[in-house]
């Protein structure tokens, strides 16, 4: 039974976070569990069950079928890197993710996840992916959604992998500077925090005039995709 659903898989160039300029692989799965109504969502294809649910909006894949699809376009491509993305990736079914985890790390892939960290990491997810984790701040209107899920799995994020801040305004990041200074004694010393601007709700130029102010020792995270193509067109 085909138990992970997806909206899309394409390959391109990674835009952000830790391996940004990487060909990477996009399989970005139905559903996600935070609305962030506080700006226009960039992936609501993926988010709201009326367009995945519709038909023709989304397609089911065994882990064993998507790992053939995933070898398929490396050998079309060369892209090695996986990025499991939405919506919300840890939103299937934890034991097929694990299965589709462990399938690509044994085919020799990279895993990446850019993921809200609300539901808690399996072992093997924490011990074989890296993670981009998106800390929702007030502004996003989800700042208390499982909020002890993502702390949890915040401290056990290995090497490598990141923490986001996404900001509204100027009050989102003085949120943002709160919970790194909460997050921070807790976190892994290779766990790196970045930041970035609500797309077209924040100019970038205030976050880093902030940044600069504040001397935080975070990197900026500018989604490159949307400067290179029309901003937030599929499939890019």
């Amino acid at each position: 039974m085909a138990d992970l659903r997806l909206v899309e898989h394409y390959t391109s160039t990674q835009g952000e976070g830790p391996r940004t300029g990487r060909t990477t692989q996009f399989v970005r799965f139905a559903g996600c569990n935070m609305t962030c109504a506080g700006w226009p969502c960039d992936t609501p294809f993926a988010v709201d069950p009326a367009i995945w649910g519709a038909e023709g909006g989304s397609y089911k894949r065994t882990p064993e079928e998507l790992l053939k699809d995933c070898k398929s376009h490396r050998d079309t491509t060369g892209a090695n890197n996986i990025c499991l993305t939405g919506g919300e990736p840890f939103l299937q079914p934890a034991s097929k993710m694990d299965e589709l985890i462990l399938l690509l790390v044994g085919e020799g892939f990279e895993v990446e996840a850019f993921s809200n960290g609300s539901f808690l990491y399996s072992d093997i997810a924490l011990k074989n992916v890296t993670f981009m984790m998106d800390w929702k701040l007030n502004g996003s209107g989800e700042s208390q959604t499982r909020r002890e899920n993502r702390t949890m799995n915040a401290a056990n994020l290995r090497n490598g992998s990141g923490i986001k801040f996404v900001c509204k305004d100027k009050t989102d990041f003085e949120e943002a500077l709160e919970t790194h200074d909460f997050l921070k004694g807790q976190v892994r010393d290779g766990v790196r925090f970045w930041a970035g601007s609500a797309w077209e709700v924040f100019p970038t130029k205030d976050l880093v005039g902030l940044m600069l102010e504040h001397k935080v020792p975070w990197s900026l995270n500018v989604q490159v995709h949307n400067y290179i193509w029309p901003a937030n067109e599929r499939g890019r």
